[in-house]
C-alpha cells in the first residue's frame, strides 16, 4: 500500500514538473515570435510608427485572483503592476517591473495570501493604442493573517514567475496615456503551481523622446533684382 501511494505520488509530480516545463517553454517561445515579429516589420511600416517615448513607467491598480494551489479555485485578490521601460527599437521596450496579488484567501481561512514577482522582459508595441508585455522573474509567496496591511512575521517561501499582459490606452497625450491593462502570471514554488490574473486601470508616463530635430534657419528674402533701363 505504502509503495502504490509512493509511485502515485511519485506520478503525480512528474506530471506537474511537466505541465509546468510545458508551460514555461510556452512562454519562451511567445517571447522569441514576440522578438521576431517586432523585428521582421517592413521599414515602411516602422517608418509610419509614430516614435514611442525612450524611457516610460507604467503603473496599474485593479481586481484580481489568485489560487493558493494549483487544485484550488481562485481567490480576489488586489492586483497592483508597476514597470520600467527603455526604448530598444520603436515598437520594442525592454521593461523591468512588479506585479503583485495581494489580500487573497489561503487554505487556512485565518490567514491571506500575498505574491509579488519582480521580473524583466519586453514589451512590443504594434500601434500606440496597443502593447503586449512578456516578462519572467522571481516571485515571493506570502501567508498572514487576514486583514493584516503589514505583518512582519508573515512566511513567504521564493519561486519562479513568468507572465504577460495586454493593455489598451485610448487617452494619448504628450507626456502621459491611460487605459486598460489585462494580465495573466504564472507562480511556481514548493512544488506547487500557482496562477493570477488581474484587470487594472493603466497610467504610463512618458519621458521625452529624445532631442528635438533642429527647426532649419529661415530662408533669406528674396530680392527681386531691378534694372534701369535708358531709352
Amino acid at each position: 500500500m505504502i509503495r502504490t501511494l509512493a509511485a502515485a505520488s511519485a506520478q503525480i509530480s512528474s506530471v506537474r514538473v511537466s505541465l509546468v516545463l510545458m508551460k514555461v517553454l510556452t512562454f519562451a517561445v511567445s517571447v522569441v515570435v514576440l522578438v521576431c515579429v517586432a523585428g521582421l516589420r517592413p521599414a515602411a511600416a516602422q517608418a509610419a510608427q509614430p516614435e514611442q517615448p525612450r524611457i516610460y513607467v507604467a503603473v496599474g491598480v485593479g481586481p484580481g485572483a489568485l489560487t493558493s494551489t494549483s487544485t484550488e479555485r481562485f481567490s480576489n485578490a488586489v492586483a497592483i503592476s508597476g514597470t520600467i521601460g527603455s526604448r530598444l527599437t520603436n515598437c520594442l521596450h525592454l521593461v523591468v517591473g512588479a506585479d503583485m496579488m495581494y489580500m487573497a484567501r489561503s487554505s487556512d481561512p485565518s490567514h491571506s495570501l500575498s505574491a509579488t514577482s519582480v521580473a524583466v522582459g519586453l514589451r512590443w508595441t504594434p500601434i500606440p493604442t496597443l502593447h503586449l508585455r512578456a516578462m519572467a522573474g522571481i516571485a515571493i509567496v506570502e501567508t498572514q493573517l487576514y486583514g493584516s496591511v503589514i505583518d512582519f512575521d508573515a512566511d513567504g517561501d521564493a519561486g519562479l514567475a513568468a507572465g504577460a499582459a495586454l493593455a489598451w490606452l485610448p487617452m494619448q497625450r504628450r507626456d502621459y496615456s491611460a487605459g486598460f491593462e489585462v494580465g495573466d502570471q504564472l507562480i511556481f514554488n514548493n512544488g506547487e503551481l500557482r496562477q493570477g490574473i488581474g484587470a487594472m486601470l493603466l497610467v504610463q508616463l512618458s519621458m521625452p523622446t529624445g532631442r528635438r530635430r533642429a527647426s532649419p534657419p529661415p530662408a533669406a528674402p528674396v530680392v527681386a533684382a531691378s534694372g534701369s533701363s535708358s531709352r
